[in-house]
């Protein structure tokens, strides 16, 4: 009888292996991607604005890892749009006034920390800060993945 129990115990970790090892084979979980973070005043997670008067500067730092298999030539967009403003993965605020352009190649498994100076010429309340990815690859693709910091902006 207890031979029988650990024969099913064998069978259902057979089982697991073989569904782990197709799901595997068919969602690579090392295929290609990039990731961009946003990093607050002194460089880490937190410690983000949510305030800021018109004109004032304040620096934030972008996190850029590279995943793709090669060298990639990135584009970064800092927009400003407000509390309704939506963007997915297919809709990169195309209307939105942009705020300034970051550009920065990263190596193939490498990443980039790069500064962001935000500075908003005019009061905005709930405003939205985005930073929209893009790369580089004869013209420029939208890559799907941004950013958003909510602001008030006073004056």
């Amino acid at each position: 009888m207890i031979e029988d129990e650990v024969l099913g115990v064998i069978m259902a970790i057979i089982v697991v292996a073989a569904v782990v090892a197709v799901t595997l084979a068919f969602f690579n979980p090392g295929d290609n991607y990039t990731a961009i973070g946003l990093l607050g005043i002194n460089g880490k997670i937190g410690n983000y604005p949510s305030h800021l008067v018109v004109n004032q500067s304040v620096t934030l730092y972008l996190f850029i890892y590279n995943h793709e298999g090669k060298a990639m030539y990135y584009i970064i967009y800092e927009k400003l749009g407000n509390y309704t403003t939506v963007l997915n993965s297919t809709y990169p605020g195309y209307n939105l006034p942009v705020l300034n352009v970051y550009q920065v190649i990263v190596g193939s498994d490498e990443n980039a920390t790069l500064p962001v100076v935000i500075k908003i010429p005019y009061p905005v309340i709930d405003g939205k800060v985005f930073f929209i990815l893009y790369y580089y690859n004869g013209s420029e693709v939208y890559s799907g993945k941004w950013l958003q910091l909510i602001l008030n902006v006073t004056e």
